[in-house]
């Protein structure tokens, strides 16, 4: 339940944040609390997961920063800071346990001046930091982390979509720090490394693979999921027309379309629909790689007194999670942002809808309660 909680924050404030120009240099100038959340297992013993939520960049203070809360009581545990204004602190975070002590340690992206630093959650102290050692690259703006290599310890997967032009670069380390791999993206512009995510074993060699978005390749956007273990790319896929950002974000699912193997779904925020930009997410088979299922944006007319709504610009696949299984078909379930659409004040709090992927159904959708 804790876990489903934070995840709605998380999903809340990024209908509240626009990247809609997708350059990490042209973003909104607040990130407000709930940019990103991990759940970070039970630090202080009491039996409950406690969580970490960020405020990349703060309303008052420019920088960035990390809370641990209490999953029992919701109280404040600890907290850290960035050390660069505007760095982006906490843009992304993951928990991971590194050191095989069976307490996950929590992963900081702070993509300005580029790097990703690991927390003992328990203590609090720094036990490591990962630079790249290029500038201007956005290292840490996409972070995850999963056994890829298939050693039984996991891997810490970083984005730096500037790399080289916009080309975009997604680094392999070791718990230790040391790297072990790096992919590049294909032309300059491209983005890749905008998005990752390194949780499913699409190829069943027992090493999770390495999903990538490039919302800017080829014009539309392009996602690849590669094995490092086997030094390959699994499959790409291609967004549909030009602007549509196609990767922007992913999400392996646990089994959507109940064959027992991993699936994926892929965000296009800008893809066109009835009404404009409202945005789409695709569902594809991790056994095939063919679609599954398309999610769009399309939301019946806004409700009694909200005037003057604007359909162009939903927004609808800005930011995913997997749930768990919320409709009891045995499949995973999706929680899709979309950062436009009406709320109590208006057009632009956003809203979350809670998605069954075996029948594409919206099982719930959540609106935001203030406007950017």
């Amino acid at each position: 339940m804790i876990a489903l909680f934070v995840l709605l924050i998380q999903l809340a404030a990024a209908g509240r944040v626009d990247r809609s120009e997708m350059l990490p240099y042209a973003c909104r100038s607040i990130w407000p609390f709930g940019s990103a959340v991990a759940v970070c297992g039970d630090v202080d013993g009491d039996g409950v997961d406690e969580f970490a939520v960020s405020t990349p960049r703060p309303v008052r203070v420019t920088r960035g920063r990390v809370q641990l809360f209490s999953g029992a009581e919701g109280r404040e545990l600890r907290s850290w800071s960035g050390i660069q204004s505007d760095g982006l602190f906490g843009l992304a975070l993951v928990a991971a346990d590194l050191d095989g002590d069976e307490r996950r340690e929590l992963l900081v992206g702070e993509p300005w001046p580029g790097r990703v630093v690991a927390f003992a959650t328990g203590s609090g102290r720094e036990v490591l930091q990962l630079r790249s050692g290029l500038r201007n690259e956005d290292f840490g703006w996409s972070l995850d982390a999963g056994d890829v290599t298939g050693d039984g310890s996991p891997e810490v997967v970083v984005g730096g979509p500037s790399a080289d032009e916009g080309r975009g670069i997604v680094y392999v380390f070791a718990r230790t720090g040391r790297l072990l791999a790096c992919l590049q993206g294909e032309r300059s512009g491209d983005r890749f490394g905008w998005s990752v995510d390194a949780r499913a074993d699409f190829d069943g060699d027992g090493a999770s693979d390495i999903v990538v978005g490039a919302p800017r390749a080829d014009g539309a956007g392009a996602v690849i999921a590669h094995s490092v273990a086997r030094a390959t790319t699994l499959a790409r896929w291609s967004g549909e027309s030009a602007g549509e950002g196609f990767g922007f974000s992913v999400c392996t699912l646990v089994d959507a379309s109940g064959d027992g193997i991993p699936d994926l779904a892929i965000g296009a925020p800008w893809r066109d629909g009835e009404h404009g930009q409202e945005g789409a997410v695709t569902l594809f088979s991790g056994a095939g790689w063919k679609s599954l299922r398309l999610l769009t944006g399309h939301q019946p007319g806004p409700p009694t007194g909200h005037r003057g709504c604007s359909w162009s610009s939903m927004r609808f696949g800005h930011t995913l999670h997997e749930l768990p299984d919320v409709d009891g078909d045995c499949r995973s379930d999706l929680a899709v942002a979309a950062v436009g659409g009406y709320g109590q004040w208006g057009c632009t709090a956003g809203w979350v809808a809670i998605v069954s992927c075996g029948s594409g159904v919206r099982l719930r959708v959540l609106s935001g309660s203030s406007p950017i």
